[in-house]
Parts: structure tokens; sequence; C-alpha cells
């Protein structure tokens, strides 16, 4: 993103500026890799984060399920109104659960951007809350998106992996 930035700002300051014909298009792509660029710096500061030995963990709260369904939503709804994705919320009413309301929005908001990403203009995206029969709550997210390869469900959660490197980096994200 650094190099794109830079190349696309100079290729403007270098006269581009002036050519109605291409400077809205470089300004686009200059914003395009800076979101990039913020959303890697962001998910590296999380990761540093996480792997922090800590003494004290974060106190754990009741967490209102469905408030925090709803605010993940309400960041991943422009991309997906964008991409042409809709994304279905069901149940989740009355839910709660204990932890950190943080956490549990970062991995919705990483789980629903990740189903929108990788889903076709006009696939659905589905984010299901329900309280299962052993009395925990069970939050699932699932689409019609071009899925993950059986043989690549073992790596999944593995640092910066990614299952289709060309077509990952074009959507953005660190794996």
């Amino acid at each position: 993103p650094l190099a794109a930035i830079r190349g696309y700002a100079e290729t403007l300051l270098d006269g581009a500026l002036e050519d109605p014909g291409h400077n809205r298009r470089f300004l686009e792509i200059i914003r395009s890799n800076a979101i990039r660029l913020t959303n890697i710096a962001s998910d590296l500061l999380v990761l540093s984060e996480l792997e922090q030995d800590r003494a004290e963990p974060e106190p754990a709260e009741a967490v209102d399920v469905q408030s925090v369904t709803e605010a993940a939503l309400r960041t991943v709804e422009s991309s997906a109104r964008v991409r042409g994705v809709k994304v279905e919320v069901c149940g989740g009413e009355g839910l709660r659960v204990r932890g950190q309301r943080f956490r549990l929005e970062q991995a919705l908001v990483n789980l629903m951007d990740n189903a929108v990403k990788f889903s076709r203009e006009g696939c659905k995206v589905y984010v299901q809350s329900r309280l299962t029969e052993e009395g925990t709550v069970e939050i699932s997210v699932s689409d019609e998106g071009i899925g993950i390869p059986s043989e690549d469900l073992p790596r999944i959660f593995e640092r910066f992996y990614r299952v289709d490197k060309a077509r990952s980096r074009e959507a953005g994200g660190t794996g």
C-alpha cells in the first residue's frame, strides 16, 4: 500500500493533478491503499495486544449479543452495500454472554467482513444467534461465497494465512 500511495501521489504532483481524466481515479487508488494500510496496522496492533502476557486480563462483563451484532452490522453494511451483498441478522434477542464487548464485536466484524468480501454480488450473509440445548450462546456467520477448500481448513487460524493469495490480496486484510 505504501508504494502505491507514494507512486500515485508523485504522479499527481508531477502533473496528473491537472488531468481530469485520471486525477480522480488516482485519488481513489490512494484512498483505497490508505484504508488497506490502516487495516493492516490495526490488525498488527490487535495481534500484538493479544500476544502480550497480561497479569490481569480485561474484566468480563455481561454483553448483550443483539446490540453487539447490530454494532458489527453497522461497521460492515456500507461495504456490503457497495458489493451488492445482503446481510441478514436473525436471533439474539435477550441473549447475554460474559466477556469483553469490544472483543466479541471485533470477532463478529472480522467474520462478517470476510463473508462480505468473499461473496459475489447478489449473495447473502447470514448472522444467527441462538441459545443451544446446553445453555450456551451460539453465534454463527455463514455466507454464499466462494468457500474455503477442505485442504486449507487446518491452516485458517495460522497468522497471516491466505487461502487464495491473489484474490485475498485484492480484497485486503492480513489473512
